[in-house]
């Protein structure tokens, strides 16, 4: 049964053979999700019902008796390989529904610009337009940097029991094991399990659908001290995912009050299980180019970088001289239905930062494409 309006819940557990005492205790248990904006949980079991999931499924992901991902690497924009886990088909339908039905209407700090509602690249960059200096911070495997048990504190912080939130942090994360110690020592609060010397945790698969969201609720005590430290420093902080960036519009800062910044930070994220990337770790000083998440913000307002419009103007460029069919060979595109749309998307990306430009190139491509005869 899933908890409905209260009498008729009532009544149709009453019907199937519950006492009234029962039922009454699990709508006062329900009211404390409800009251945090999430759907009720009370077991296992329910979660199978409610997701139309298998529970013997669920069992052996909550075991660590299965392995319900599959592992794959991609290849990063600036070389090397990104490590994968994406979840098989059961899974990603519970994780989509812990999406939809608990992490949906969870605010993240404000400050934090990603993998949420109104997460914008746009709005984060533009916090920093006009910067005299910028620091750039990048977290170094992010998603795997955060551990199950912080998962499990994100549940329970959510007025789930113990063991539905140790469940949900397991439906979420990727097994590995850490140590004892580690996890004795961790903020938990009480776990299910007594045996902890027994217990194996897991952390954050790169990949998964519940990741992001996550991400950003696990980091939201880290955001609240970093903006705290940026007023106080007189800096703007913003991060989106494992991006930070620090900025001033002070042109007579030195260096050395950024290299401080950075020495802070990077004290407190390895506190936290973090670690800096030292390869992306920038200090950008006046009278140099300054980016945020790809978009120029040496303006009052970002602006498109000159790569970015160079490889717009290419394709469109490319589309106009040579045709659909030759482009999409040229550029190893698997369709033309599928170049077309990749061109789109970065047009309407350049429409929301300069929308005159943006226009201007849609025109151009919107020509092309009725030449050829698409409308």
């Amino acid at each position: 049964m899933t908890i409905g309006p209260t009498h008729t819940y009532i009544y149709e557990g009453i019907r199937k053979g519950y006492s009234e005492n029962q039922l009454l205790e699990i709508i006062s248990r329900s009211s404390i999700q409800k009251s945090n904006g999430v759907s009720y949980l009370h077991s296992l079991n329910h979660i199978s019902y409610i997701t139309g999931t298998h529970y013997l499924f669920l069992r052996s992901v909550v075991d660590r008796t299965t392995l319900p991902y599959k592992q794959f690497t991609i290849p990063k924009k600036n070389g090397g390989e990104r490590n994968v886990s994406s979840p098989v088909k059961q899974l990603k339908i519970v994780q989509r529904w812990i999406c939809t039905h608990i992490l949906a209407d969870k605010i993240p700090h404000w400050r934090c610009f990603s993998f949420h509602k109104k997460a914008s690249i746009l709005n984060c960059a533009r916090e920093h337009s006009g910067a005299k200096w910028l620091i750039k911070i990048d977290i170094e495997n992010f998603f795997d940097s955060i551990k199950e048990n912080q998962i499990y504190s994100v549940f329970k912080s959510m007025g789930y029991n113990s063991l539905v939130s140790f469940e949900l942090a397991r439906l979420c994360t990727l097994s590995s094991e850490i140590s004892t110690s580690e996890l004795i020592n961790s903020n938990t609060k009480q776990l299910p399990y007594k045996r902890q010397e027994n217990f194996t945790t897991g952390r954050l698969p790169q990949g998964s659908p519940t990741s992001p969201m996550l991400s950003n609720l696990v980091f939201d005590s880290l955001d609240v001290i970093f903006q705290r430290l940026a007023e106080k420093k007189s800096f703007v902080y913003t991060r989106y995912a494992d991006d930070i960036c620090f900025s001033s519009c002070q042109r007579s800062l030195g260096r050395e009050e950024c290299l401080q910044i950075i020495k802070i930070v990077s004290r407190i994220l390895r506190s936290n299980n973090y670690q800096i990337n030292r390869k992306k770790l920038k200090i950008i000083p006046p009278a140099t180019t300054k980016s945020v998440l790809g978009l120029n913000v040496d303006w009052d307002t970002p602006k498109l970088s000159k790569q970015f419009k160079k490889r717009c103007q290419f394709h469109v460029r490319g589309i106009t001289t040579f045709g659909l069919a030759e482009h999409a060979k040229y550029r190893r595109f698997e369709s033309v239905y599928g170049m077309i749309k990749h061109v789109y998307g970065l047009i309407n990306y350049c429409k929301q930062v300069e929308p005159s430009y943006g226009a201007r190139l849609e025109i151009l491509l919107i020509t092309a494409l009725e030449k050829e005869g698409f409308s």
